[in-house]
């Protein structure tokens, strides 16, 4: 992957604004060389 080319977006950005439209929480975690969990809970209509 050239990084150089890289862009810096805003998806976490839009990902965390649908989450709390839903009345949700967003859990981010992030080891160095292991990877990104991403954990979003979202109450269900009954």
């Amino acid at each position: 992957m050239d990084l150089k080319n890289l862009k810096q977006g805003n998806g976490f950005v839009n990902i965390h604004q649908r989450v709390q439209l839903l009345k949700g929480t967003i859990e981010i975690e992030s080891i160095a060389r292991k990877g990104i969990k991403v954990t979003i809970t979202v109450p269900i209509l009954a």
